[in-house]
């Protein structure tokens, strides 16, 4: 997802990249440590959001 942050604070949706990059040497997969999260949780945590959305 790329979002963009107003001067007013006010957080906007830019586009959803259908194909993201999930290597653990990319940009999005290097930031998840900086909030306490490894790699190995991050990926599951994706996986189980994508197998929660296609049951619902």
């Amino acid at each position: 997802m790329d979002l963009g942050v107003a001067a007013a604070n006010e957080t906007h949706f830019i586009k959803a990249n259908p194909n993201p990059i999930l290597a653990a040497d990319e940009d999005f997969a290097q930031s998840a440590p900086k909030v306490g999260v490894s790699y190995a949780q991050l990926f599951e945590c994706i996986m189980r959001t994508g197998l929660k959305t296609v049951r619902e």
